[in-house]
């Protein structure tokens, strides 16, 4: 039998009334899903105790774990678990998901977990909050082990440990006739990364990539570039790829070899390929389920105890190492789902279910909000976190905000350490010639900063060419970071604004989330101002992943969400027209139109603009609209006006 809130869905599913107006869809389909919840004797969870913004919400969640769960959460923590059973838990951002777990467990105090994560701070969490019977690790320790341990084998890569790039594979291959060493270079890492983050046992035709991305200042031109790639498709090439791809695998593997190293994702590859078996537990957790490599899946699958798989598909933003959506790609006895989020209201999780519907168009699972207020006007309320796309944008942010000699205290997401403004600096100094001051080792290695920056674009090393642009870009760079480290708070708690990536920003939760207009695969002269009389275009995400990332972003924030260009864009192709439909006359107005800015008659039932700004510019005024601008916003309100 369906209830109140399928049918709804069902309805809306069939029907175009969500194009005509994304909010009203929402509204309605969101105070439904309230009454069931009252209907079916489940009272919806206080919120939760304020603690320090921007802590982890694995050790937030915690906080709740003795209060009521949701419905959702009551039907995995009265699951019987059946030895050998495999269980599927889709949780969206914010719906709990750690505090389910730590209910299972503790209901289940005669049976073993293992609690296996990637992320080695939400592992330490974990290791605090739950019970004695269950033991946290990362899938890494776990490969990693002790010197003597028999099954695990990255304890004997310790001398090695490192990263691999096309550079040093440069040095060890030779390319074939008509092809360039560097994209030979570039296509065997590429081949190598994607056999360790798979579950073969060994190299492959598929594993070899079908393009490589052209950097830019290449050497060669865009249609030698082109020729290049379309010979690496070439049968006689790509023998020529795999036998060298499996070449630079044996020096890794060799532990004398000190020619290319061993990387933690290496030796995690090896420990899977040797098949162990992981014993003295009946259940394995496994948490952020989404971004697992198909060779941690095949690593954990083949064990013979019970699993529990947990994560939010939309938030798989790890693509670049070889992660797949685990949660999409295995077989469970059971599926289980939650989707009321304790982090925010309806107004945010209206913003990040547009996001869902229009990237990825996801309709079946609707994210539900608590009731919580929330702003999308523009408005900062509490704390403010700044989330980027990428470091150099983020770095410009916090340049903004230094000048604008505002006094405030700065924090940064995961310790201002992992923002790396000593390398900063070096680069800086081995750009004036300063190399008897430069302390970072792989910086001091360079005599000229030419040759670094050959190598960062021959290497297509992105994150350190846009450390190279920052240098560039600022000439009284050692001043503005002596500047920023004289604002930062290492207590996030105490920061007037938090500045993250949307990478580092997972797992985290703030009362405003200001985000720059870098994501969706926006170039930075694609930035311009938008006006609301501007067509929307469809927004295309150069990939799934990044309509993930920017659905992790939006997803931090707890009380408001300062929109950007590209956001607002967004909603208006899910349907949202920023208005909302009134019986009320504003005298403030005069009775002249928000929109047209004529004095025009309304109707009983008219619409009302809202006061919008997206990042700091002034989009929308409140005000009414008259009978003709809203026959042209929304044709079917003026019907029913009539």
């Amino acid at each position: 039998m369906y209830t109140h809130v399928s049918l709804v869905r069902e309805y809306f599913l069939h029907t175009h009334v969500f194009i005509l107006y994304a909010r009203i869809h929402y509204n309605l389909f969101y105070a439904i899903n309230l009454s069931e919840r009252s209907f079916c004797g489940v009272a919806v969870s206080e919120p939760m105790s304020q603690l320090s913004a921007g802590q982890q919400s694995l050790h937030k969640y915690s906080e709740r774990s003795s209060r009521e769960l949701t419905a959702e959460q009551s039907e995995v923590v009265n699951h019987r678990l059946q030895p050998g059973e495999v269980i599927k838990v889709m949780a969206f951002a914010g719906t709990g998901k750690t505090t389910t777990l730590l209910r299972f467990t503790a209901l289940n105090p005669n049976m073993s977990f293992l609690y296996c994560v990637y992320n080695k701070s939400v592992q330490e969490h974990a290791a605090t909050i739950f019970p004695c019977n269950v033991k946290c690790r990362t899938f890494h320790s776990l490969a990693h082990g002790s010197r003597g341990d028999p099954v695990a084998v990255g304890w004997k890569y310790v001398a090695k440990r490192g990263s691999v790039n096309s550079y040093h594979i440069s040095q060890c291959v030779k390319a074939p006739k008509g092809l360039s060493l560097f994209i030979f270079s570039r296509c065997i890492l590429q081949t190598v990364e994607k056999f360790i983050a798979s579950c073969d046992d060994e190299f492959l035709d598929e594993h070899i990539p079908t393009t490589i991305r052209r950097r830019r200042n290449e050497e060669v031109t865009p249609e030698e570039h082109a020729a290049q790639v379309r010979r690496l498709n070439d049968p006689k090439y790509r023998v020529d790829i795999l036998k060298e791809a499996a070449y630079v695998w044996k020096k890794m593997i060799d532990t004398r070899d000190k020619d290319i190293r061993m990387s933690d994702d290496g030796y995690l590859k090896l420990f899977q390929l040797s098949k162990p078996e992981i014993r003295g537990y009946d259940c394995l957790l496994v948490d952020e389920a989404q971004d697992l490599t198909p060779a941690i899946i095949s690593l954990v699958t083949c064990q013979a105890c019970a699993k529990i798989f947990v994560g939010d598909t939309h938030q798989q933003i790890y693509g670049f190492r070889g992660a797949t959506n685990a949660l999409e790609q295995i077989s469970a006895n059971r599926i289980f789902h939650l989707t009321e989020s304790f982090r925010f209201g309806p107004e945010i999780a209206y913003v990040s279910a547009c996001t869902l519907s229009v990237l990825k168009n996801v309709w079946r699972q609707t994210l539900i909000g608590s009731p919580h207020t929330g702003r999308l006007d523009g408005n900062e309320v509490g704390q403010v976190a700044i989330i980027a796309r990428m470091n150099i944008t983020l770095f410009d942010e916090m340049v903004k905000i230094i000048r604008s000699g505002a006094s405030l205290k700065l924090g940064f997401a995961g310790g201002i350490q992992k923002y790396d403004f000593d390398m900063y600096l070096d680069i800086n100094n081995l750009r004036r010639g300063r190399n008897s001051e430069i302390t970072h080792k792989f910086i001091k290695s360079w005599k000229s900063f030419d040759s670094l920056v050959k190598f960062a674009e021959k290497t297509d090393n992105v994150s350190l060419m846009n450390k190279i642009k920052i240098c560039q870009k600022y000439e009284d760079l050692p001043k503005l970071i002596e500047k920023i480290r004289s604002m930062h708070s290492k207590d996030l708690s105490h920061a007037d604004i938090v500045f993250s990536t949307a990478h580092k920003s997972k797992g985290l939760e703030f009362d405003t989330v200001k985000l720059t207009d870098d994501y969706l695969g926006q170039e930075e002269e694609d930035r311009h101002s938008w006006s609301p009389e501007e067509t929307s275009p469809s927004l295309r995400p150069t990939d799934v992943e990044e309509g993930n990332i920017l659905y992790v972003a939006v997803t931090r924030a707890k009380k408001s969400i300062i929109l950007t260009r590209a956001l607002a864009k967004l909603l208006k192709d899910a349907g949202e027209h920023f208005v909302y439909p009134s019986v009320e006359h504003s005298e403030m107005s005069g009775g002249i139109c928000s929109v047209c800015q004529l004095h025009n008659p309304y109707p009983p039932l008219h619409l009302q603009s809202l006061s919008l700004k997206v990042t700091g510019q002034s989009m929308f005024t409140a005000g009414m609209v008259c009978v003709n601008c809203s026959s042209v916003t929304l044709p079917f309100l003026h019907t029913w006006s009539q």
